[in-house]
């Protein structure tokens, strides 16, 4: 069973359904925090022609959220039992933790979030980090391919990261 059928929504919209969640149509335009929650091994995928705000949830398998015009912003903890995606770049309204287990990527564009944190567990990939973002705290590898805060993530003495393994490409 999939749960498909969303267009302009407004006000508290909920998904805790133990099925596949599936909100992929290019018109979607979904206004207030949108809180996904499944069982099992289910995947939830949301796409907002503009910007989305996504809200405290939890996902059996992974999760790909993109806000195509304006990006998606993360006002709390996101959980996952398989891999995360956020495409349009991530805007923190709050510290925001997010976990994919240990073994799944997170995959996030050009992270923002004026002096809040954000705390990964998963094989995390940032493109870069605004220079305001407050503590940075990856739980697994860190892959970035620009820089992380003030600093480039090959000055590994000043970043404040937890991470055991911490690699920069340079395209």
């Amino acid at each position: 069973r999939r749960h498909t059928r969303f267009r302009n929504v407004t006000g508290v919209q909920t998904c805790a359904l133990p099925i596949l969640i599936t909100l992929t149509q290019a018109n979607n335009d979904f206004t207030g925090a949108v809180t996904l929650g499944n069982s099992g091994a289910n995947t939830a995928s949301v796409i907002d022609k503009n910007s989305i705000v996504l809200g405290a949830s939890t996902v059996g398998g992974a999760l790909n959220v993109t806000g195509s015009a304006g990006g998606v912003t993360i006002n709390s903890n996101v959980t996952s039992g398989g891999a995360q995606t956020y495409t349009g770049g991530v805007t923190l309204a709050g510290n925001a933790v997010l976990n994919a287990g240990a073994a799944n990527a997170i995959t996030l564009g050009v992270v923002t979030g004026a002096g809040k944190n954000l705390t990964t567990t998963g094989l995390t990939s940032i493109t870069s980090t605004s220079t305001d973002i407050g503590a940075l705290t990856v739980n697994q590898t860190l892959t970035t391919t620009g820089n992380i805060g003030a600093l480039s993530a090959r000055d590994r003495k000043s970043t404040r990261l937890n991470s055991s393994h911490v690699s920069e490409s340079r395209m």
